[in-house]
C-alpha cells in the first residue's frame, strides 16, 4: 500500500526525523530516500559515526532524509528490519531497501562512496 509522501520530509531539509511505529510507513514509502540510523545512546561506536551522519545529513538534505532509530525505544523497529547490530544504516527508498551498511567505522567519504549510486 502506498501512503502518501509526508511533507515535512521536504519542508525540514537537513532535518532529522525520529522514527517510530507511528510514522515508519508512511516515512518510507516516500520518493526521497531515507536513510535509517539505528543507533543507542551508549552506544560508543554510534556516537563515533553520529558527526559524519549530521555531516551527509547537512551535505545531502536535497536528496536524502535522515531518521534515526533508537533501538532502546524502538526496539520492534530494530526486529522488523533485523538489525543485530548497532551502528547500523539503512538506505530506503519507495519501501524498498536499497543498503545495509553495518558497525564498521565510515569516513564521510566512505560513507558517501556507498550511498551515492543510489541516490
Amino acid at each position: 500500500m502506498d501512503y502518501p509522501i509526508q511533507p515535512s520530509l521536504r519542508a525540514n531539509p537537513g532535518k532529522t526525523l525520529a522514527l517510530t511505529l507511528d510514522n515508519v510507513y508512511q516515512t518510507l514509502n516516500n520518493d526521497l530516500p531515507v536513510l535509517l540510523d539505528f543507533w543507542a545512546p551508549w552506544c560508543q561506536p554510534c556516537r563515533a559515526l553520529e558527526p559524519t551522519i549530521e555531516k551527509l545529513n547537512i551535505q545531502y538534505a536535497d536528496y536524502l532524509t535522515l531518521a534515526k532509530v533508537n533501538v532502546d525505544l524502538q526496539n520492534e523497529l530494530s526486529k522488523r528490519f533485523n538489525v543485530r547490530s548497532i551502528p547500523t544504516l539503512i538506505l530506503v527508498k519507495n519501501g524498498e531497501e536499497l543498503l545495509r551498511l553495518g558497525a564498521d567505522e565510515y569516513t564521510y567519504e566512505q560513507l558517501i562512496k556507498e550511498l551515492e549510486p543510489h541516490l
